[in-house]
């Protein structure tokens, strides 16, 4: 998938916004905790399976339509407070932490790590530069 298949997605409900290009894509999963109340609380983990963009405005997941759970789900980078690698299983290094500034955390698995860590890291970078007062990033 790439920046063509990009745009068509963000045609479906998701418009790229003016001067947006696609930063970084990939393969990846999903892992959102659930809470259900059926008298008591219970907590369990949903791995989705899907793609991972990150654009110059937005880090955006399209999960496959084969999951029990499918749908888009997209964070604006300037709500995104820190990336921080995590592991699969406590010894595959190929998992990332996005924080949000709330505080709530999505974890997801990719190919390259590092890659991704860094890609996200620069977005943060330019996101606070755009933010600060007398500031003009191109």
């Amino acid at each position: 998938m790439g920046d063509q298949e990009f745009r068509r997605l963000c045609g479906t409900g998701f418009p790229p916004e003016p001067g947006e290009t696609l930063v970084h894509q990939g393969d990846a999963n999903l892992y959102l905790r659930r809470k259900q109340v059926d008298g008591r609380l219970l907590w369990h983990r949903i791995g989705i399976g899907g793609r991972l963009f990150l654009t110059s405005s937005r880090l955006l997941f399209h999960a496959h339509r084969f999951n029990v759970q499918s749908g888009v789900w997209t964070w604006p980078v300037g709500a995104i407070a820190s990336v921080e690698p995590v592991n699969t299983l406590a010894m595959i290094p190929n998992g990332l932490a996005v924080v949000l500034h709330d505080g709530e955390r999505f974890r997801f698995d990719v190919y390259k790590r590092r890659a991704w860590m860094e890609s996200i890291e620069r977005a943060l970078s330019t996101a606070r530069l755009r933010r600060s007062p007398g500031r003009e990033v191109r």
